[in-house]
Parts: C-alpha cells; structure tokens; sequence
C-alpha cells in the first residue's frame, strides 16, 4: 500500500504484487487479496466520504461514510484482485 495524506483527506493504492505485465500476458489467475483493516492517523476529527475504485475497470466500486475520532480513522478494505484505489475527503 501507498498513500498520501492532508488534515482532511487521504489517497490510497493497494497493489497485488503478483499482478505484472508478464503475467497478464500469461493469463495468470490472481488469488483475492485481503487486507483487513487499515488505519489513517493524522485526519481532523470528524464524518468522511470513502470511495473504493477498480483502477483497472475504472469506476467506483464501494462508497461508505465513516468517522474519525481522535486523529485516527479505520477503513475495512474490499479484496481485490489486481489493484484497488481509495479516495478518503471529509465530509462538508
């Protein structure tokens, strides 16, 4: 995973590593990855619009609200396959 972040949102990218061009080419069937929880600290407190994003369909493929308490914000990651997007804005 990389990410940036501000006071009041966040970026994220989760990648399979097994997801390269050569195997693509192969045809490699990926196992789903799972990624149970992940933590933003550093956000201003308050009510946050999340976004989860194929980046290889393209689209939006899960949009939550949630909150973040004391600094410290939990998301519940989708699996994925290939790569997954995350967009985290709060909330006006």
């Amino acid at each position: 995973m990389v990410g940036i972040r501000s006071g009041d949102s966040a970026y994220l990218w989760f990648k399979n590593r097994d997801d390269t061009v050569d195997n693509r080419r192969k045809g490699v069937r990926y196992t789903w990855i799972e990624i149970p929880r992940v933590v933003i600290t550093g956000l201003k407190d308050g009510d946050y619009a999340v976004e989860y994003f194929d980046t290889i369909a393209g689209g939006v493929i899960r949009s939550e609200k949630t909150g973040c308490r004391n600094g410290s914000l939990e998301l519940v990651i989708p699996t994925f396959t290939t790569d997954l997007g995350c967009k985290v804005k709060l909330s006006r």
